[in-house]
């Protein structure tokens, strides 16, 4: 009978440690890769490549944004920030920059490409917000994995 409740204790143990690291929130993707975002109304939409470089460089590569065209005559404009604060739940964001496409239904979309360097403190993480005539997306970032 012994043997048994301490099987079961052991168990119930391993469980519980088992379930709170799956109940626990998920890492932020710590590398260079793609962050995307597209207004809540799906008319303005842009994306950009993250090459982070160092602590406080980042590179962002083949940044995009584009007006899908509501004739509403607001353009499409991508944001981007810097997230400081070292995890996710206590980022603060800045905004450092922002493109448009303002050229309207005719024009081409805007790709460009374009770096972010911090002169004393480390980036922790960047990220992009798309905003059109229907208001702006959440975040979509990544971590600084030199930070």
């Amino acid at each position: 009978m012994t043997r048994r409740t301490t099987i079961a204790g052991a168990l119930g143990a391993l469980v519980l440690s088992v379930s709170g690291a799956l109940l626990g929130a998920a890492p932020a993707q710590a590398d260079d890769g793609q962050v995307s975002a597209t207004s809540p109304d799906g008319l303005a939409y842009g994306s950009a490549y993250l090459d982070f470089r160092s602590a406080t460089r980042v590179n962002i590569n083949d940044l995009y944004v584009n007006d899908r065209c509501p004739g509403d005559g607001v353009a499409a404009k991508i944001n981007l920030y810097i997230g400081r604060g070292g995890t996710i739940q206590d980022m603060i964001w800045i905004k450092v920059g922002e493109r448009v496409d303002s050229g309207g239904c005719g024009s081409d979309p805007v790709r460009t490409s374009t770096y972010y360097q911090s002169g004393y403190e480390d980036v922790d993480a960047f990220a992009i917000k798309v905003c059109g005539s229907g208001g702006c997306s959440a975040y979509d970032w990544r971590m600084n994995p030199h930070a």
